[in-house]
């Protein structure tokens, strides 16, 4: 039996995998949203300005931190994404104008399954070092043909439930004022 060559010793395996300032970008950040409005989530990154190699022996150059974008391809999957306003933003009563600390349950029973899935998520303003992400909540439905419902604790103390809610759509959900 032949022996595959170790990684050290394949010289492209070892220069494809080599982790080091020639095969590297500063690294920053990573952040979350759908930027086309597809549905399908996409990713930023960011790098910081620095030191990059060059070329050989050992030439380097100072060089801008590049940004790099990731988009997703839109499938066949059911998707929702809810964007919530808290009554400040309306009438300056109530939970704060973007609904961060939100908790939102969102019940969807796919297709040809007996059971629904719950989904949790909650509205954040930060979500990493020198990055943001999306304060929209984004909702994989698989092929879920509509939401059966929607339970939303705002920050105010005040409960929403919405039901029977169309998939496939950007939907601003607006705090109750009771």
């Amino acid at each position: 039996m032949k022996q595959l060559p170790t990684f050290y010793e394949d010289p492209i395996a070892a220069r494809l995998r080599r982790i080091d300032t020639k095969m590297h970008e500063n690294g920053k950040g990573l952040a979350h949203g759908d930027l086309n409005g597809d549905g399908y989530v996409d990713l930023i990154g960011t790098n910081s300005s620095g030191t990059k190699w060059a070329g050989p022996p050992d030439d380097t150059e100072e060089v801008p931190g590049p940004i790099f974008v990731w988009m997703n391809e839109r499938g066949e999957n059911h998707w929702l994404t809810l964007r919530l306003q808290g009554r400040m933003a309306i009438d300056g009563t109530g939970s704060n104008a973007d609904g961060i600390g939100a908790r939102v349950y969102l019940t969807a029973k796919p297709t040809g399954t007996g059971k629904a899935s719950v989904q949790v998520k909650e509205v954040t303003a930060g979500s990493g070092y020198l990055s943001m992400s999306s304060m929209d909540l984004e909702f994989g439905l698989g092929n879920a043909s509509f939401v059966q419902q929607i339970e939303i604790l705002w920050p105010s103390g005040r409960r929403q439930v919405l039901t029977d809610v169309p998939v496939d759509q950007v939907m601003t959900v607006k705090e109750p004022s009771t």
